[in-house]
C-alpha cells in the first residue's frame, strides 16, 4: 500500500502518511505488503489459536492453547520497505498448532500448540517476538503497550476437563469443555479450542489470527 502524505497537521515533521491511515486490516490468512516509513504507528494483532487434542484410551485431550499478542505503539526508526504482514489461519484440524501472525522479521506473534491427545496435556503458549532478525535490529522500538504477551496455557485440575485458552487481547473466547459442550470450539480470534472427553471425543477448532497496523503521525 502505498498513501503518502507531504504536511503535518499536527505540527512537527512530515508525515509519511496522513495521520489515521490504516495500512492493513485482516484475519485467518490474510497477507499484503506494506511499506513502513519512519513514524509512529498503533499496532494490534495476534496468531491464531490451537485445537484441542482428541479423547483417547488413556485421557481426554488437551486444551488449545492461545497465541502470543501485541496492543500498543511501536515507532519505526529506519524505513521497513516491501514488508509482508500475514495473519495467522484458524487450526482447524484436531491437536494442532495455529499459524503465527507476522510483520515482516519485525514482529511475530506465535500461534498457541495444539493440546494433546488422549494425554490431556495441553498446547504451548503462542511466544511474542519482536525485533528477532538482524535485518530489523535497530530499526523500531516499543514505545507503550497495553498487551505485549505470549499466549494463554490451560491446566487439567483433577478430573475437570481442559478448555481452550482465551485470548489475551480479550480474555475471552476459549473453547468450553465438558459432555455436551457445543461451543468446543473456541469463539474469539487467538483463543484455544477445548479437548475432547469420553462423551463427545472431538477436540474443538481454534480460532484465527488478526491484525491492525494504523499509522499516528511522524516520530
Amino acid at each position: 500500500m502505498t498513501i503518502m502524505g507531504k504536511s503535518n497537521p499536527l505540527g512537527g515533521g512530515i508525515c509519511a502518511y496522513p495521520p489515521g491511515t490504516t495500512l492493513f486490516d485482516g484475519y485467518d490468512g490474510a497477507s499484503e505488503i506494506i511499506d513502513l516509513k519512519k513514524g509512529v504507528y498503533y499496532i494490534r494483532g495476534q496468531g491464531a489459536g490451537g485445537a484441542g487434542g482428541n479423547n483417547g484410551y488413556s485421557a481426554n485431550g488437551g486444551g488449545g492453547a492461545s497465541s502470543a499478542g501485541f496492543m500498543g505503539y511501536i515507532s519505526i526508526l529506519s524505513n521497513i520497505d516491501n514488508c509482508t504482514v500475514y495473519t495467522g489461519k484458524a487450526a482447524t484440524k484436531t491437536a494442532t498448532a495455529g499459524e503465527a501472525t507476522s510483520i515482516g522479521k519485525l514482529m511475530s506473534l506465535g500461534g498457541g500448540g495444539g493440546g494433546g491427545s488422549g494425554s490431556g496435556v495441553p498446547g504451548v503458549a503462542g511466544i511474542f517476538q519482536f525485533d528477532f532478525d538482524e535485518s530489523c535490529i535497530g530499526k523500531a522500538k516499543i514505545l507503550s503497550y497495553t498487551v505485549k504477551s505470549d499466549g494463554n496455557t490451560v491446566e487439567k485440575v483433577g478430573s475437570a476437563y481442559a478448555p481452550g485458552a482465551n485470548s489475551v487481547l480479550t480474555n475471552d473466547g476459549g473453547g468450553a469443555a465438558g459432555s455436551g459442550v457445543a461451543n468446543r470450539h473456541a469463539t474469539k480470534p487467538g483463543a484455544g479450542g477445548a479437548g475432547g472427553i469420553q462423551w463427545d471425543s472431538t477436540g474443538g477448532f481454534g480460532k484465527y489470527g488478526e491484525l491492525t497496523i494504523q499509522y499516528i503521525k511522524p516520530r
